[in-house]
């Protein structure tokens, strides 16, 4: 808990600027970002170091100034006597031995910082194998030097050099016990360092040089000068050189050019910024007026901090988390997913609250008077931006991950703008507390502001914990994860002799994209002969509560149809579409299997109850089983601590919605997740989970999510990571459907191989789509168009397109099409099955997509401002007619 108060903070701020470096300023490499850290970092906690060296200072100069006389005390008096004349001696002149612990700030200061870039650096996965100038791998020791087969690491010698050098400097004039101290340390760090990978020893080497040279510019007459034109020779050739190349994002580089020109203009600067605080009615005070005031704000200060804490620690991902418990269950080495909860909420309180104070009390009254308003307009400002200047996030993974993070690059005017002006209007409504003394009234609202905030996150944790408690009474029936080295066996068994229908539910396959995937890759669309591609279906919904119904159970389960029978929960007509197919091929006689159902008893995943009714039809969970197994065998390197991973995305998450809404996108980077490839591991292994023992016909209804896990890009074999990620949801989007069709080609050979490809009738279908940007799409459609490959019993023609309009509610009639002993009536409604198209389908935008929050609700929300009537040839927007304007024809 100590590391997450104390010291993780730091490592977070480390990790993020390194990130940001990396991302925003890419030319720089690996390297810049070590060298950005290492300066941000330096600046960051030159203020702490600059107090710690003053605080040194003066206990050097009052030890000093005693010296002569605690000499002649000591030589005249011995034992009790001694002690108590030193003692009084030291009270007159307002000394205590203890102060000599002032000459060990500094380094007690250091301590937290080298611990976290430590960390963070010899953990770093970017700096393995990265290599610059005459360094071949960041992430190893130097080998520069090697003498009788023994190799010399030279970085941390150099470094330690680099330290005497600058301790030379700093202790000119201290006494010996500072000197033997600090040459010790630097001593510590060779040893602890010496085997480290050269890219930290390089961020200690220029942290050392960053204190030199501040030693040196603090020996000098002006050393505010110095600083400032030292700086200005650096930022100007910086910034004049990647305006020239590029190499920057246009707001990156907007930035280092207000840096860059603030620096040079900053010492005239100041008479017009003391002009601004008079004009604002700063107040004059003498240092014992400030005390005072400083005395009165500081319960507003500290019950800032600890909102802000709350505000980010608690409310936030405890409400994220409580949205979808499951989704967050039993991640890494982690059960119940509150521990992410508790671990943002320490992780909170050290940078809200421990840092703040630290900071607070080791500086002087002047900083502690700017603190309190600081803290009080950035706990409101914070509350605004989470709950009111709100992004649409989307959809979040279990390691929080957006499917989508377009939204977040791409902020409106009224984000990018009001926000700062609110701001702004948080400071004069402050400066109005202050002007009538009302800083006790609003010091109680902010404690019950924490106490609400309390109270609502431990409602949430203990509705985390109740359905956790509920998935873990139902996961004893759940099939174990397959380990590396277990032999896979059959689940999906054919028929040689019988009839075989096979539906394969690809969640949020792109129908819009097949096309050109077969186009670019004839080895893939040569294995797809036989079927033909829907090109012209669509879905009611763009989510799967809502879209994947008529596609499980027919156009009895459209939006409409569903809410027609209102005195129904959805889930339970959610549960009957999922049973409808499987009941209706048992009952003529197939031998029925299901996997991986969505959205069972509107759970995210582990509850099969549904069937327990229904012996006759076998359901059984695959996805993630092989998922070890696969990235042994393709040698894929990816984190085994995902519940650590989703602790640090927590913290991420929380930090991306506090802030204002045109800097989100610089705390948000995808991190490499084991979700795509629980999905694609499935698929990968579809021949070896495929036998074909049946005696009689069979029915297989099976859904996979490849489609769906759509967070890094791949290589040219489509089935490992590339090694450079590209960032581009459009890029991941192919790159996983081209993952997907890829193996399911793999599997159709392998019936083609057994003899069991004429005798199957397979469908390939998704229950929506997801907005892309492609030159060749229609982004709007691309929601909605949904991917739909039919395969008939005997059909062997090459591939081919299929332009009539269709909707994924075909699916039933596909699949049970000719089969005479399939019956034509709804097993649980009695109804005969129907289209419903032949005028065209009302399609809705799905308002909440996830299901467990609408457990209790007996309807959809259908909102005819996000409604359109759709027939005929769906790409032409002219056959998409706002439901508003359809409803008054």
């Amino acid at each position: 808990m100590l590391y997450w108060i104390i010291i993780l903070p730091i490592e977070a701020i480390v990790g993020w600027i390194f990130a940001f470096v990396l991302n925003n300023i890419p030319s720089v490499g690996v390297i810049g970002a070590v060298v950005g850290v290492s300066i941000a970092i330096n600046f960051l906690a030159l203020p702490l170091y600059n107090i710690a060296d003053s605080l040194q200072e003066k206990e050097r100069k009052i030890a000093k100034s005693l010296e002569s006389r605690v000499k002649r005390i000591k030589k005249a008096f011995k034992g009790d006597e001694q002690f108590m004349m030193l003692q009084t001696y030291y009270k007159q002149n307002n000394y205590h031995p203890l102060y000599v612990l002032r000459s060990s700030l500094s380094i007690l200061i250091e301590i937290p910082f080298f611990i976290a870039a430590y960390h963070f650096l010899s953990n770093n996965e970017t700096l393995r194998g990265a290599s610059w100038w005459i360094f071949d791998n960041l992430g190893a020791p130097d080998t520069f030097l090697t003498i009788g087969g023994v190799t010399i690491h030279v970085l941390p010698i150099l470094m330690t050099l680099i330290n005497f050098v600058s301790g030379a400097i700093y202790c000119k004039d201290a006494p010996s016990r500072e000197k033997i101290q600090l040459y010790g340390i630097a001593a510590l760090f060779l040893i602890l360092l010496y085997n480290s990978p050269s890219g930290l020893v390089i961020y200690w080497i220029l942290n050392n040089l960053f204190s030199l040279l501040k030693n040196i510019v603090m020996k000098s007459k002006n050393p505010g000068f110095v600083t400032q034109v030292a700086c200005s020779i650096c930022l100007v050739p910086f910034t004049l050189y990647f305006l020239i190349h590029g190499g920057m994002g246009f707001w990156t580089m907007v930035f280092f050019i207000v840096l860059t020109l603030c620096v040079i203009f900053l010492p005239f600067l100041k008479g017009p910024f003391n002009l601004f605080m008079n004009k604002i009615g700063y107040d004059k005070l003498s240092e014992e007026e400030a005390k005072i005031r400083v005395k009165k704000q500081f319960p507003m200060f500290l019950f800032s901090c600890l909102g802000l804490a709350l505000l980010a620690g608690f409310v936030l991902p405890s409400s994220t988390i409580a949205s979808s418990p499951i989704e967050f269950s039993y991640l890494g080495t982690t059960g119940c997913p509150t521990a992410y909860v508790w671990s943002s909420l320490y992780f909170f309180l050290g940078m809200f609250v421990f840092w703040p104070v630290v900071i607070y009390k080791m500086f002087n009254v002047n900083v502690k008077r700017w603190l309190c308003p600081s803290f009080f307009m950035l706990f409101i400002i914070s509350l605004l931006n989470a709950f009111v200047f709100k992004s649409n996030y989307g959809e979040i993974n279990a390691v929080f991950e957006m499917r989508d993070y377009s939204t977040l690059m791409n902020t409106g005017r009224f984000l990018a703008i009001f926000p700062f002006v609110v701001f702004v209007l948080i400071f004069v409504l402050f400066r109005f507390i202050r002007y009538k003394k009302a800083e006790h009234i609003v010091t109680g609202m902010l404690a019950s502001i924490c106490v609400a905030a309390c109270v609502f996150s431990f409602y949430q944790m203990n509705k985390i914990k109740s359905v956790f408690n509920e998935l873990e009474a139902n996961k004893a029936s759940n099939p174990v994860t397959a380990s590396e080295d277990e032999e896979i066996k059959p689940v999906f068994h054919l028929s040689k002799t019988g009839k075989n229908v096979f539906i394969l539910f690809l969640d949020r396959g792109m129908g819009m994209i097949t096309s050109d995937i077969f186009n670019d890759h004839p080895d893939i669309k040569k294995q797809f002969d036989g079927f033909v591609d829907y090109r012209n279906a669509v879905s009611f919904s763009d989510y799967t509560v809502a879209g994947a119904p008529p596609m499980l159970g027919g156009y009895e389960y459209s939006q409409h149809n569903i809410n027609s029978r209102n005195k129904e929960l959805l889930k339970d007509k959610h549960n009957e579409s999922i049973l409808v197919m499987p009941k209706l091929f048992a009952d003529a006689g197939f031998a029925s299997t299901v996997s991986d159902p969505p959205w069972c008893n509107y759970h995210w995943s582990g509850d099969l109850s549904i069937f327990d009714a229904y012996p006759e039809i076998n359901v059984l969970e695959v996805e993630g089983k092989h998922k070890d197994k696969f990235l042994h065998e393709k040698n894929i390197k990816i984190s085994d601590a995902q519940d650590e991973i989703c602790k640090a995305g927590a913290v991420t998450f929380s930090m991306i919605q506090i802030v204002f809404p045109v800097f989100r996108r610089l705390f948000y980077f995808n991190s490499l997740d084991d979700s795509f490839y629980s999905q694609l591991s499935s698929l990968y292994y579809m021949n070896q989970l495929t036998d074909f023992t049946s005696e009689k016909s069979t029915f297989h209804f099976v859904e996979n999510e490849t489609t769906h896990e759509v967070y890094i890009s791949l290589n040219d074999d489509y089935e490992t990571p590339a090694e450079l990620q590209i960032k581009d949801f459009t890029v991941q989007t192919f790159h996983a459907n081209i993952a997907a069709l890829k193996q399911i080609g793999k599997w159709l050979d392998y019936l083609r191989a057994n003899d069991c490809y004429d005798n199957t009738r397979i469908i390939i279908v998704s229950d929506h789509g997801r907005g892309i940007k492609y030159p060749a799409c229609n982004e709007h459609v691309s929601w909605y168009q949904v991917l739909l490959l039919y395969k008939d019993f005997n059909s062997n023609e090459p591939l081919k397109e299929d332009y009539s309009f269709m909707t994924n509610a075909d699916t039933i009639f596909l699949a049970k099409d000719g089969i005479e002993e399939v019956s034509d009536v709804n097993p649980f409604t009695g109804k005969k099955f129907e289209t419903d198209k032949e005028n065209g389908i009302d399609i809705y935008h799905c308002n909440v997509w996830n299901a467990e929050n609408l457990r209790s609700a007996y309807t959809l929300d259908l909102d005819d401002e996000k409604g359109w009537h759709v027939s005929s040839d769906i790409r032409y927007d002219k056959n998409w007619i706002p439901m508003k304007e359809y409803k008054k024809k």
